[in-house]
């Protein structure tokens, strides 16, 4: 994700993201890369297939605010998308998808 920081001082911070990197999908069907094998994650996995343009970047940049360590990634059509910084997974983060997709097209994923 490239994108720039603002702070104002009345809304506080906010991320503006201009461009996402498209995950490889021949690295997501068939075997596993050798990094994938070597150290399991915790993945985020959310589903914005139903989300227009507008909405899919309002998305991105709130997901944004919540930066941490779960790997958060994104379906969107035939489309993956890997956010570079992760996430924080918590209730408010959930509470803020829920008002973006349904509850259905979040699943966490807990590393094995």
């Amino acid at each position: 994700i490239k994108g720039k920081l603002d702070v104002d001082a009345e809304k506080g911070i906010s991320l503006i993201v201009d461009d996402l990197v498209s995950v490889e999908t021949s690295s997501l069907e068939g075997g596993a890369s050798e990094s994938a094998q070597q150290k399991p994650e915790s993945v985020l996995w959310l589903n914005a297939g139903r989300l227009d343009d507008e909405a899919f970047d309002e998305f991105v940049n709130m997901i944004s605010n919540y930066e941490g360590a779960t790997v958060c990634k994104i379906v969107r059509g035939d489309k993956r998308y890997k956010l570079p910084t992760g996430v924080n997974y918590c209730r408010g983060l959930i509470a803020e998808l829920r008002t973006f997709i349904d509850e259905d097209d979040i699943k966490y994923v807990e590393k094995t």
